[in-house]
């Protein structure tokens, strides 16, 4: 669902690069996919991650990737979205089992890596934390309703028709 969630709201600027493994429904994908941006940049480099809480725990062992290639100025901000399940394999498969994750205190995942790590329970918030990220590793844990599908969001201008990803 993080891949729906990006594409409904996300606002980029002029120059900016997306990664993305789409339809391929690759989870893990997007932590890696936005280390290796930095380093094929000149610096010094940003990446913004946007993951679910069950692709990052996939692939959270690259954050040591980072910290040990990381340039001065290099910023790796990464945005977990938490809804305590696989949200994509309990909402496009009826009956699917084991979906329920347990996971780490993100926030002090961030510092064991040598970063900062904060809890937004409030979206606007987001932003600023963006924004202010200080350079080097920064974790925005953003817990959300684990009943909420993306293909439930609407655009409020109806220009364009939701996929159903149920």
């Amino acid at each position: 669902d993080v891949t729906l969630w990006g594409g409904l709201c996300l606002k980029l600027k002029g120059g900016s690069r997306t990664l993305s493994s789409e339809h391929l429904g690759t989870m893990g994908y997007s932590l890696c996919a936005g280390i290796a941006a930095i380093f094929s940049r000149p610096e010094p480099a940003t990446s913004l991650v946007l993951a679910g809480d069950g692709g990052f725990q996939m692939t959270l062992q690259e954050l040591a990737t980072f910290q040990q290639g990381k340039r001065p100025g290099d910023r790796l901000i990464v945005i977990v979205l938490d809804n305590r399940l696989l949200g994509r394999v309990i909402f496009g498969f009826d009956g699917a089992k084991g979906c329920d994750l347990l996971g780490p205190d993100f926030c002090e995942l961030a510092k064991v890596y040598g970063g900062h790590g904060y809890r937004l329970d409030d979206a606007v918030e987001i932003g600023r934390h963006v924004r202010d990220a200080a350079d080097g590793l920064t974790i925005l844990h953003v817990p959300i309703d684990p009943t909420l599908k993306a293909d439930m969001a609407t655009f409020k201008d109806g220009a364009t028709k939701m996929m159903n990803s149920g």
